[in-house]
């Protein structure tokens, strides 16, 4: 997800920031493994979380900043082999991660040259040698400077230094990071039949305690220099694409070991419409030696998953070698019903030993891939206050103005009382006008464009959550609880004023809409601007909860503080404690729920009733300190708190918090902001029944 903003006639700085890109990448992974002889099977389910931004150039330099966390949702799995626990589960290597994944500058300011500084991604030819993992949760990245000069036309000349490689294991496994000195070279030029690469690797790592030998790094201290070719031609109605590498490499550094060994790889692939089939080999050598001096030919940098079979019981070449002969069919279909794509992938391999006569196996790989895809176009009219989403289903009314204030978006309609004199008497709007703004809010929402929706979500989770731990320090350092909730609500004002959204507002706003029939609102619409606004939220006060958390344990090297303390013990309370009374428990912290977005959604009609700021925040104030003071649940303000508890250790897990917290929550917020607030207004002011007549004696 990005958007962007141009900005001319500015200082370079302030057009960069202008045009910042925001990155916002998610992904839901289940793997589960069975592995003789292991008595336990693996059952890993994970969530990866990318936040990020890339701003435009100011002096022809662009700067990249994305966090990642990798969240197990379910942990029966051991995560990391160099990591004695859970040793009776096979491995899984989507460990628990919260890092910076990129941190870099690019500067193209030399002809046809970019160079690039920090913690980056680099691809290399296949990724056989450099890649950066990307079928693990926890991708792998390079602390490095990178010169790519395309000067001449078909070449690429690549050079660079790294002094740490960010692996998939995270920074708090052993292996999580290798240090030491690298040069990657490589230079490609395209020629009519393929691309012609040559390449050199030069890997000094430094030497790791406390992990078992054969997977230290300094192993892996290696000089490699190949070559290799790849490129594909029609020939009829087939096309054939085909690919070829030789490399040799040697002991490099201050590697203990002494070794010369060679590579070979051959592969060619045959696609007939939406068919394909493919043989190959790939053959690496080994030295044949016992023991802790044996030595295969290795790729330590390389994506490993992506060759010798998916089983992924090659990653570390045997010390007599591997010959692997494979062959793979595939199938891509168009237009499957509703999915854009469908494509199944079967393969086959078979391997030996490359210096002796012996046999290790076989194995075969499925595969089953789709996709389907929404289509939108978005537009912006200068009469308006935001940018509209018009879906193929919205009838021609699609861009109609909507005049409305915080939950509603930006730039409230002012509806003041006026005498006959043109003079203003208040500045107050009657609760019919009011709930015409909620209806009209809920409108705003449901067609904004999925940029906006989680810009503003975003910042409204960062700011609650900021205001939670304010709250929280005030508690702390006055010993008086109520001093907390008086100020909490001064976030709740901040973000509502900027016009950032909550879910718990949009649970009473979008479906005002649906029920008032406005053309074009679907309960699907509702539904993805709940699931949108939800996401956001989540983001932003995760990203509060990792930085805060930070501050609180001096980056995770101490004990939390007493502030992290409190934090912890909050989730701990709010979760288990619940936990332990079972349903008379889950029904408590429903109510509580249904309470705390009774008062919060009548604060978001709050800031539609003024049209000053000052009566904004006013209204807005007083049922907001009410439900914090009674320690009601708020789904947003919880997704700082809990996640927060849990990075500094507290004692319940993802699970309790989902299960027996913010999903009570949220099906709670949704009942008691729409039956106390959003229906019991929409229905006496919105739809007011007829009155009743006047009966006068005869």
């Amino acid at each position: 997800m990005a958007g962007a903003a141009h900005a001319d006639g500015i200082d370079p700085v302030k057009g960069a920031f202008g045009e910042t890109k925001y990155i916002f990448d998610t992904r839901l992974r289940m793997e589960d493994v069975d592995q003789d002889p292991l008595p336990e099977d693996a059952s890993a389910l994970t969530l990866r979380l990318r936040l990020g931004f890339e701003t435009g150039k100011a002096w022809n330099t662009a700067l990249l900043v994305e966090g990642e966390a990798v969240i197990p949702l379910e942990d029966d799995y051991r995560p990391d082999p160099a990591v004695a626990e859970m040793l009776a589960y096979p491995v899984v290597a989507d460990d628990e991660a919260y890092e910076i994944n990129r941190f870099q500058f690019t500067n193209t300011s030399l002809p046809g040259t970019t160079l690039t500084l920090g913690r980056q991604r680099i691809l290399l030819d296949d990724q056989r040698f450099i890649g950066n993992s990307g079928w693990r949760q926890n991708e792998q990245t390079f602390d490095a400077f990178r010169m790519v000069n395309r000067t001449v036309t078909n070449l690429v000349l690549d050079a660079t230094y790294l002094n740490r490689v960010n692996r998939v294991n995270g920074p708090d496994s052993p292996q999580g990071v290798y240090k030491g000195d690298g040069f990657l070279l490589n230079g490609a030029y395209q020629t009519k039949i393929g691309k012609i690469s040559a390449f050199g690797y030069l890997l000094d790592f430094e030497p790791i305690t406390n992990i078992p030998a054969g997977i230290n790094p300094i192993r892996d201290s290696t000089s490699t220099y190949g070559l290799r070719f790849a490129g594909d031609k029609p020939v009829g109605k087939i096309k054939l694409a085909y690919a070829a590498s030789y490399a040799t490499q040697t002991d490099y550094g201050d590697n203990p070991l002494d070794f010369d060994l060679g590579y070979l790889s051959a592969d060619l692939t045959a696609t007939f419409r939406q068919f394909g089939f493919g043989v190959g080999t790939e053959i690496m050598e080994g030295n044949g030696l016992a023991g802790a001096a044996g030595k295969g030919f290795t790729t330590p940098l390389g994506t490993l998953h992506k060759f010798q079979g998916w089983a992924d019981k090659f990653l570390t070449t045997p010390p007599n070698g591997l010959e692997d002969l494979y062959a793979n069919a595939s199938v891509n279909l168009k237009g499957v019903g509703v999915l854009d794509t469908l494509g199944f992938i079967v393969s086959y391999h078979d391997y030996n030993a490359e210096a002796i006569a012996a046999d290790y196996g076989s194995e075969w790989n499925a595969s089953l891939a789709a996709s389907t895809s929404v289509s939108t176009s978005c537009s912006s009219t200068p009469t308006t206050s935001r940018a509209s989403c018009c879906r193929p289903a919205r009838p021609a009314n699609c861009g109609r103005r909507s005049n409305s204030f915080g939950d509603a978006g930006a730039g409230a309609a002012r509806h003041d009382f006026l005498t006959t004199e043109g003079k203003q008497a208040m500045s107050y709007l009657a609760p019919a006008e009011f709930v015409t703004k909620m209806v009209d809010a809920g409108e705003s929402k449901i067609f904004m464009s999925t940029r906006d929706t989680l810009i503003r979500a975003f910042m409204a989770g960062a700011i609650l959550a900021l205001a939670a731990v304010f709250a929280v320090m005030v508690t702390q350092q006055t010993g008086y609880p109520i001093i907390g909730a008086i100020l909490f609500p001064v976030g709740f004002c901040m973000l509502y004023l900027l016009g950032f959204d909550l879910v718990t507002g949009v649970f009473v706003l979008a479906p005002l809409a649906l029920l008032d029939k406005r053309p074009g609102v679907t309960l699907g619409g509702v539904l993805r601007n709940w699931g949108l606004v939800f996401c956001g939220n989540f983001a932003g006060a995760f990203t509060v909860a990792v930085l805060m958390s930070t501050i609180f344990t001096y980056a995770f090297t101490t004990e939390p503080n007493p502030i992290g303390q409190f934090i912890a013990h909050v989730g701990e309370s709010r979760t288990i404690g619940y936990k332990e009374h079972g349903m008379a428990g889950m029904l408590t912290l429903f109510v509580r729920a249904m309470l705390c977005n009774w008062m919060v959604s009548t604060g978001v009609v709050g800031a539609m009733i003024s049209t000053t700021v000052g009566g904004k925040v006013l209204a807005m104030w007083m049922p907001i300190m009410v439900f914090f003071a009674m320690t009601f649940e708020h789904s947003v303000v919880n997704m700082f708190l809990f996640p927060s508890g849990i990075l500094m250790g507290a004692n319940f897990n993802w699970a309790d918090y989902f299960i027996w917290n913010e999903i009570p929550t949220i099906v709670g917020n949704i009942v008691g902001g729409l039956a106390f607030t959003g229906l019991t207004l929409y229905s006496t002011h919105m739809k007011t029944a007829p009155k009743r007549a006047l009966k006068l004696a005869a």
